[in-house]
């Protein structure tokens, strides 16, 4: 699952794949905010497929981490021009609000501190993405390194 990174499922939370041209999104039902799952015969196409679908000019990019794969949803205010964030990034970074839980949706950047901004991510080799975005800090106490969530 793109967004919970676990690779298992079952029949009351199944995987839903998108079916966009090569899009490798995989997701659980509920990790996605769908109430139910696409009929066997339907098409599902997550929110990225969908906005270039609708305009091939799209750019989907991350407001909080450099990765441009994965589940995405759409920023309510876009922030430094960006529109989207992954959907993982939203959930694993403490201070994102995601207005409806249940949808995965109305999410706000607002209370990310400026620490988080300002922080490099210690995984990513290229220096340049290791500036972009915002970094979580370890959970260990004696541990100052950050990271972004999709590194």
């Amino acid at each position: 699952c793109c967004v919970c990174f676990e690779d298992e499922c079952d029949d009351t939370n199944p995987f839903v794949y998108c079916d966009g041209p090569d899009c490798e999104v995989i997701v659980h039902r509920e990790c996605y905010g769908l109430s139910k799952c696409p009929g066997k015969s339907d098409d599902w196409f997550c929110d990225r497929c969908e906005a270039v679908k609708e305009n091939p000019k799209t750019i989907v990019a991350c407001a909080l981490c450099p990765d441009i794969r994965g589940a995405f949803r759409k920023l309510e205010h876009p922030l430094f021009g960006v529109e989207w964030t992954h959907i993982a990034c939203a959930v694993w970074v403490p201070e994102v609000d995601i207005g409806n839980a249940q949808t995965i949706s109305k999410i706000t950047l607002d209370n990310v501190p400026l620490s988080a901004w300002k922080g490099r991510c210690g995984v990513c080799e290229e220096p340049m993405y290791a500036q972009y975005g915002a970094s979580v800090k370890c959970s260990a106490t004696s541990c100052d390194e950050r990271f972004h969530v999709t590194c």
